[in-house]
């Protein structure tokens, strides 16, 4: 078993979700938590760090508007793709369908038609 973590530095709250990955390369939830941070994301995620024990996860990758300011162990990713392979992942969704994402930052609409085409809108 495999711990990973996924962490979201937005512009107002610091969102965790902790999954254990089992030789199979099943996921499954452990914990979720979420912060606001208050003007101070670093220290959001340290405290988050600090009480979930990010330090045994086997992965640690953030999206958000602050990710960049992570260094290693931590690996920033778009967020566009982070969407993008969980709905490959996910069983059981229509083949066209919408996401909304609403924010302290704005909205992004991630849309994908019938034939799999993918579209991405954002506006701050």
């Amino acid at each position: 078993m495999r711990r990973v973590a996924g962490i979201d530095l937005g512009k107002a709250t610091v969102e965790l979700a902790v999954f254990t990955v089992d030789d199979q390369g099943v996921a499954r939830p452990e914990t979720r938590a979420a912060l606001a941070h208050e003007g101070e994301p670093t220290a959001a995620f340290e405290l988050l760090y600090r009480e979930h024990h990010l330090e045994r996860c086997a992965a640690i990758s953030a999206t958000g508007v602050y990710a960049d300011e992570l260094r290693a162990p931590v690996r920033a990713l778009p967020e566009r793709a982070c969407v993008e392979a969980a709905l490959a992942h996910a069983d059981g969704l229509p083949a066209a369908l919408n996401v909304v994402q609403i924010g302290a930052r704005g909205y992004s609409v991630l849309s994908r038609d019938d034939q799999g085409r993918v579209r991405f809108l954002e506006n701050d």
